[in-house]
């Protein structure tokens, strides 16, 4: 399996359990899953200035290892991204 494709499989895993706590990242999230892959994905939810709604949620429900931010850290995943996205990864969850 590519690791673009173990990207969306986690996101995905990710989204269902938020469902669960009543943290929905959005249907939104899913659409763009489908529409532009998972790299393409995370790369539009980090380049925003404004913090996503979903991930102040996870924050609130001390479940920020369900967001973007903490899967696109590891290890399997950071070659996929550039220095600046692993660094507004890591800002936001630092404010956790």
């Amino acid at each position: 399996m590519s690791i673009e494709k173990q990207l969306e499989k986690e996101f995905r895993k990710a989204y269902e359990d938020a469902k669960k706590l009543n943290c929905r990242f959005g249907a939104r999230f899913i659409q763009m899953l489908d529409k532009e892959g998972s790299v393409r994905t995370a790369k539009t939810l980090l380049a925003t200035k404004q913090v996503p709604d979903g991930f102040i949620r996870l924050i609130e429900l001390d479940r920020t290892d369900l967001s973007v931010e903490a899967i696109i850290l590891k290890r399997k995943y950071r070659k996929e991204f550039r220095p600046e996205e692993i660094k507004t990864a890591k800002g936001r969850l630092g404010m956790a």
